[in-house]
């Protein structure tokens, strides 16, 4: 009796941890085809998300720079203000250098470089549009601005406000058939070079991931990469189809598109409007032009695009403040955005 209950009480321990051993395998699991996480791992998540936020304040107060608050609030004055003047002068200079790299790598690579300009509701907005269009104009890039365009509808169904100002589902659709229209000319263009050897990742997401992204808990969405670490319902095939006419869309978070579901952005929208249109979202929150650059000469450029089409916003001209280099750049050390690459 005694050896059976020694036996027992030896036993019950390794049962128990064969039994934690199994929640934690199915657990693992789970969260490995579902994009569906426990809570336990948001929770996580967001208290990563608090403490680099933390660090980055930390590293703003001791380097004496401005806060993203702050820096929200003074960007009218970044254009207007004549005391700005030297600094925004400064910034337009960098901001056409990396331009300038960037529509030498489109044209070494055979694709078509496109701008196009996405308006903000703001007064400030002439002067970044202006700079745009003689960017453009003097590096004889087809230039689209679509400030007409949104005007013609209620911002409220433009954007996703009251709550956020990022583009709706309906202002994507405006943006995707204004886009094709603009590129019909064009769409027969094919680029000629080809690699033998390309990186694995040919985006700047995680691969072959689906989850759920709260960064606002009230606007949850899913977001979906392939095994190149594009939000691309599909892996991009080589050699391209030759009945279709491929498009690297870049862009920050609109063209990424935060609190909407991949199918919903403009990229995906365009291939349901037009079969011949192969578009590929490889826009990222917070990104600039240097990142861009940076991206396409690492990645992008691999995709064998026929055309590239850059999104640009007002606020692109702000990504040179040190704040926005921490934490929104591609090499960013506080980003506030889950993990990528």
């Amino acid at each position: 009796m005694r050896l059976r209950r020694k036996l027992l009480f030896a036993l019950l321990p390794i049962v128990a941890l064969l039994l934690l051993t199994e929640i934690a395998i199915r657990c693992a699991y789970y969260q490995k085809k579902s994009g569906y996480r426990l809570a336990l791992f948001h929770a996580t998540d967001r208290i990563a998300r608090k403490v680099n936020e933390v660090r980055l304040s930390f590293v703003l107060g001791r380097d004496r720079l401005e806060r993203p608050a702050d820096a929200q609030k003074r960007q009218a004055d970044f254009f207007n203000s004549p005391a700005m003047k030297l600094v925004r002068d400064d910034y337009f200079t960098k901001y056409e250098q990396a331009f300038g790299d960037l529509a030498r790598l489109c044209k070494e690579a055979d694709s078509l470089l496109v701008v196009m300009y996405l308006p903000s509701w703001k007064s400030s907005r002439e002067v970044a549009r202006s700079f745009y269009k003689g960017l453009t104009t003097k590096y004889q890039i087809p230039y689209l601005d679509l400030t007409d365009t949104f005007s013609s509808y209620p911002e409220t169904a433009i954007c996703l406000l009251p709550r956020n100002p990022h583009i709706s589902r309906f202002g994507n659709q405006v943006i995707a058939k204004a886009l094709l229209d603009f590129l019909k000319p064009y769409l027969g263009h094919r680029s000629s070079v080809r690699h033998d050897k390309r990186p694995t990742a040919l985006g700047d997401l995680r691969r072959n991931h689906q989850s759920i992204w709260n960064i606002d808990p009230a606007m949850p969405y899913v977001v979906a990469t392939n095994s190149q670490g594009l939000r691309h319902s599909s892996d991009l095939v080589f050699p391209k189809p030759k009945d279709k006419t491929r498009i690297l869309c870049m862009g920050d978070s609109f063209t990424f598109g935060p609190y909407l579901n991949d199918l919903d952005c403009y990229p995906q929208i365009m291939e349901q409007m037009d079969g011949g249109v192969e578009a590929i979202n490889a826009g990222i929150a917070g990104y600039m032009i240097c990142d861009e650059y940076s991206y396409f000469e690492e990645r992008g450029r691999f995709v064998e695009p026929d055309m590239v089409v850059l999104q640009v916003l007002d606020n692109d001209l702000y990504g040179f403040f040190p704040y926005w280099q921490k934490q929104f750049c591609r090499g960013g050390k506080y980003c506030i955005y889950p993990r990528r690459r």
